[in-house]
Formats: structure tokens, C-alpha cells, sequence
């Protein structure tokens, strides 16, 4: 027989089918290992300009630098400035995880709501702005707290306080038209590194607290200062860095379970001028993980409980937050949106002082029609002012639909100029 003339039987062509299918499986799973490994490491990989791979995604997309130009072109307008919630009084509630929304202080100054919350990272060796997201891969230098929040912020308020001839200015307005005192709170989620962040949010409050639009608390002459913007912190908070500060321009979110065990302790380690609020999960003060899982919401003997810590910090003067609240009711309670209102509405009955909130427009609809039968209840006189609210809710429809074109012509202005420019700069380079 020759050398060749071999013929494979059938069993040790299962043999090698059998073989030829494992080297597959063990490629296959490789590759995947690979792959992860190697973008895994992209995505935490950081430099001083590019936080993370995941920012050149972003980048590619076009989305956020075509926001930051939007938002640019609304308040180049003193009248945009001026009608962004006109007719709405600001709600005591606090939108979370908004950076996920396209625009995310515009719509919730829009609608009203008072404060808003943060989650901001401290990156190694970026000394100049504070980033913003739930996790630390997903952080994006086109999503920080300057790009966000604060520049914005600053921009409004410069529009809403035009400085007078002598470079003075008057009675300084806040965010919010028809309630111009009306302090708006930014709630700052220490996620890392409390002492770093803390040392770049202050050199980004600077410009804030010059031009007087920060609140602040003096410790040597024991006097507040109530400015349009008031900033909390919340999470890894650096307290010493705050407590140690002559003039305050950041306030601690107090822990309302420590308030509640210990009001002397309490007392102690958050004196006058340290703090506004506390606050504490839905958890931890009730102690039950599935506390207002319920489809009827909040037990009677869970309401009981919760009533107690409000009461205490009411007495110390601090506005009472419940965080970590549950989105939806049983699996047979499909309704997510009237669980959440039956949740907020007991809470309300407490006389909790701000509602934890992600979907902010349901929300609104809620404190709007909430307010409204509450106005009804207490007599008419209220219930005037929150009909003119409505009533004004329908005006300022108008106005923007009147200032539709106006934007629209500011961005062909602006689409129009980058043309001309990018035509001069080809035109030179032809030369």
C-alpha cells in the first residue's frame, strides 16, 4: 500500500469534526476575551484632554458639540433668557441623572424644577473641570460639569443681571422668572477623590462668587447671603474642606439617619452655616428594601416612621429629602406612572420639602395638578394663582412659537458664518 493511499474510516472522521468544532469554540471565546480586554482598556484609558475611548465615540456622533452650539444660540437671546419658565413658579423637586437628557438644565429650568443633581468625577492631572456621569468608563470630556451646567448657568444669570452704567447691579434675579429670589440648587454627588474635586469646583465657583451669584455663609461674621444659585454636596463629601472655609460657598446634604439617632451628635458636627438639608434613601430609614413596592404604595407603619425623621430636621430648620425611591409598583402593575405619583403624593402628605425625580415632565404635570387640587382644598384665593400659572403655561407656548424663528435664523446665521469662514481658509490655502 502507498503512503497516500490511506482511507479515513468513520471514526476518525468524528474524531476530527470533534476537534475542528472545539478549536472553533476555544477561538471563538479567545477572540472574545480579546476584544473585551482590549476595548476594556481603551474605555478606562485616560489622558489630560480625552478622559476615556469612549469620548471619540461620542465625538464621531456629532451629538454633543451640535448641543453645546444650541445651547449657545439660546442664550444669545435676552428673550429666550428672559421666557424659559415664564408663568412657572419653581417646584421643590430635584431631577437626577439629567445629563442622560439632550439638554438636560434647559429642560428642567424650563419646567421649573428647583434643583438638580450631579454625579461629578475628579480625573488625575485635569485641574481645570469636574466630569459628569454615572459611571466612571462611561466619562466623556464633552460631558463635564462647565459644559452642563455651570458655563450655562453663568451665561443666564449674566443675561438676567445686565450691570448698570456705573458696573453695578441691582436686585440680583435668579433662574426663574416669576420667582426671581428663588435660589436654584445645584446638588454636587462627590463620586471620587472629595478633596481634589472639591479644590477644581472651587476655582470653577470663582467667577460665580464675584459676580455675587453664589449663596454663601460668612463664619466670622455669622451672616448668610442668599444668591440665585446655592451648591450642595452629597455623596463623598469633603467635609473638613467646607467646614473650614471662612466664607461657605458649598453646604453639606446632611445624613437624615444620623439626625434621627443622634440630634446632639447632630448638632455638633453640622453647626449653623454647614448645612441646608438631609436626606437619606427610602432604605435606610425604613429599613425595608421593598419599602412602597407595594401597588396601595407607603404602609401606615412605614408613613409613621418617615413622619418621625421629617419632623426632626424640620425643627432644626432643613429642608427633607427621600432619595432612591421605587419607579414601579408589582409585576401585575404595569401603570409606572400613576405608582409614582401615589409615592410622591404620600410623601407631599408628610410634608417632605423636595421630590427625587427622573422623569421631570411627569412630574410637573403631577406638582401642577397637585397644587391645584391643594389650592381648592385651602380656599380660592390660592386657587386663583395656580390658575393664572395654567393660564400662563398656555401663554408661554405662544411665546415660543414666536421665538421659533427667531432661533432658526440665528442658526442659519451661524451655519452661514461657518461657511464663509471655512471658504476663506480653503481660499487661503489655495493661495
Amino acid at each position: 500500500m502507498q503512503p497516500f493511499d490511506y482511507v479515513l474510516e468513520d471514526e476518525d472522521i468524528k474524531e476530527l469534526r470533534k476537534d475542528l468544532k472545539h478549536t472553533r469554540i476555544k477561538f471563538t471565546f479567545l477572540s472574545i476575551f480579546t476584544t473585551f480586554i482590549i476595548f476594556g482598556g481603551m474605555m478606562l484609558f485616560k489622558t489630560e484632554k480625552t478622559p476615556t475611548y469612549l469620548q471619540d465615540l461620542v465625538r464621531s456622533h456629532g451629538t454633543n458639540e451640535d448641543l453645546f452650539r444650541l445651547n449657545d444660540i439660546l442664550l444669545n437671546s435676552q428673550t429666550i433668557a428672559e421666557d424659559l419658565n415664564r408663568g412657572k413658579r419653581a417646584l421643590s423637586a430635584v431631577s437626577y441623572q439629567d445629563y442622560k437628557r439632550r439638554s438636560p438644565l434647559l429642560e428642567a429650568l424650563e419646567l421649573g424644577i428647583g434643583s438638580v443633581e450631579v454625579d461629578a468625577w475628579y480625573m488625575d492631572g485635569i485641574d481645570y473641570d469636574l466630569f459628569v456621569g454615572t459611571h466612571q468608563f462611561g466619562l466623556t470630556s464633552y460631558r463635564t460639569i462647565n459644559s452642563l451646567y455651570l458655563g450655562i448657568l453663568n451665561k443666564l444669570l449674566d443675561q438676567l443681571n445686565p450691570k448698570n452704567s456705573d458696573g453695578s447691579v441691582g436686585t440680583m434675579r435668579g433662574p426663574f422668572y416669576d420667582d426671581p429670589s428663588q435660589s436654584f440648587n445645584l446638588v454636587i454627588d462627590v463620586k471620587n477623590n472629595p478633596d481634589m474635586l472639591f479644590r477644581v469646583l472651587q476655582r470653577n465657583l470663582e467667577v460665580f462668587q464675584l459676580k455675587k451669584y453664589l449663596t454663601t455663609y460668612d463664619t466670622v461674621k455669622e451672616e448668610w447671603y442668599h444668591g440665585p444659585i446655592t451648591i450642595m454636596l452629597t455623596g463623598d463629601v469633603p467635609f473638613d474642606s467646607i467646614r473650614n472655609q471662612t466664607v461657605r460657598n458649598c453646604f453639606v446634604d446632611a445624613p437624615l439617619k444620623m439626625l434621627h439617632e443622634d440630634e446632639s451628635k447632630f448638632s455638633e458636627k453640622y453647626p449653623e452655616g454647614l448645612t441646608l438639608s438631609a436626606s437619606g434613601t427610602l432604605y435606610e430609614i425604613t429599613g425595608s428594601k421593598s419599602a412602597g413596592n407595594d401597588d396601595n404604595g407607603l404602609s401606615s407603619e412605614q408613613l409613621s416612621t418617615l413622619s418621625t425623621y421629617i419632623n426632626t430636621a424640620h425643627k432644626l430648620g432643613l429642608k427633607v429629602r427621600i432619595t432612591e425611591l421605587p419607579v414601579s409598583g408589582s409585576f401585575f402593575s404595569p401603570d409606572s406612572k400613576a405608582f409614582r405619583e401615589r409615592i410622591w403624593t404620600q410623601l407631599l402628605q408628610l410634608s417632605v420639602d423636595v421630590l427625587d425625580i427622573e422623569h421631570i415632565k411627569d412630574c410637573y404635570d403631577f406638582l401642577v395638578a397637585y397644587n391645584l387640587a391643594k389650592a381648592k382644598s385651602s380656599g380660592t384665593e390660592n386657587l386663583a394663582d395656580v390658575k393664572h400659572e395654567k393660564e400662563e403655561d398656555f401663554e408661554m407656548e405662544e411665546i415660543k412659537e414666536s421665538h421659533a424663528a427667531e432661533i432658526e435664523k440665528l442658526k442659519e446665521q451661524h451655519d452661514l458664518e461657518e461657511v464663509q469662514s471655512q471658504k476663506k481658509t480653503n481660499d487661503t490655502e489655495v493661495v
